[in-house]
């Protein structure tokens, strides 16, 4: 049912000239709200107006405004044309719209930086937002790749490897403050990743694909991938600091930010000799120390 209908119920008198408009406002964006609702993107208020859950995309904070305006306008007839305060008329919208949308349970979070996972309704959209960004940063077209990027992080900000994308377009718009925090960002949530047991982890390597079809092994196939994954971009998220770094005169940060990668399994050596970015701290001795350690 959509929302408007749950309005309706209240409404005993016909809505005429104006007010038909209104219902019409209503009706026209009643599915999306009610996804967004089901989706726990937003939530029933106790005053019978929207609520964001968390961070919310522009477009989603534009329908939920439009939505509460019509809504006022709704409870404000209401009240005129029956007698009845508005506050009562409010009240007995939000008890059944919160009876019909409960807002959904806080979780506590898992591991030891109790990190929440995504909503299953949202998977999707975070992966095309990825694979759109992902299309502008190989065409260099890092302003844009951001844009995708941003509403991907709001959905998930541990999804493994977003920041890590983050950084790397910040980097190469020489923003290099914003692509210090995305990185540090990315080391993070790879140690909080790390401490977490299978079970927890499962909920956090959805996106990876298994040939497991039952649901329990598919989680557990999920759960070691991700798990195989995280030296990999341990290591890759302290190199990008590294090289974040040196493009800033900063040796000592970044040798430490090498000595990182190397210890989390970077052993990429050409890549480190041919690197452009680390040209500051190449003819360090400590440099040359921490090369000597790659074969």
């Amino acid at each position: 049912m959509s929302k408007f209908f749950v309005i309706a119920a209240l409404v005993v008198l016909p809505l005429l000239g104006q007010e038909e408009a209104l219902k019409q406002r209503v009706q026209a964006r009643s599915q999306q709200v009610v996804e967004l609702l089901s989706a726990g993107v937003l939530m029933e208020g106790v005053d019978g107006l929207l609520k964001p859950v968390g961070q919310i995309e522009p477009a989603q904070s534009q329908l939920m405004r439009e939505e509460n305006q019509d809504r006022e306008a709704i409870f404000q007839l209401i009240a005129g044309k029956s007698n009845v305060p508005v506050e009562e008329v409010r009240q007995m919208y939000a008890k059944r719209a919160r009876a019909k949308y409960p807002a959904a349970a806080v979780s506590a979070g898992a591991g030891p930086c109790k990190l929440v996972p995504a909503k299953a309704p949202d998977v999707a959209r975070l992966l095309q937002y990825l694979k759109q960004g992902m299309m502008y940063a190989s065409q260099k077209k890092f302003e844009q790749a951001l844009a995708e990027f941003q509403p991907a992080l709001n959905i998930d900000r541990n999804f493994l490897g977003l920041n890590q994308n983050v950084g790397s377009a910040q980097l190469a718009l020489k923003k290099y403050a914003e692509a210090e925090a995305a990185f540090q960002a990315e080391v993070k949530l790879t140690e909080c990743l790390a401490g977490m047991n299978e079970g927890q982890l499962a909920n956090f390597g959805y996106f990876f694909e298994v040939a497991e079809k039952d649901a329990a092994a598919r989680k557990r196939a999920q759960a070691e991938k991700l798990k195989a994954e995280l030296p990999k971009a341990r290591a890759n998220a302290h190199y990008n600091l590294a090289c974040v770094y040196s493009l800033q005169k900063q040796k000592d940060p970044a040798l430490a930010a090498l000595r990182a990668a190397v210890d989390a399994g970077f052993a990429d050596k050409r890549v480190l000799n041919g690197d452009s970015d680390l040209a500051f701290v190449r003819q360090a001795p400590e440099f040359r120390e921490i090369a000597a350690r790659l074969k």
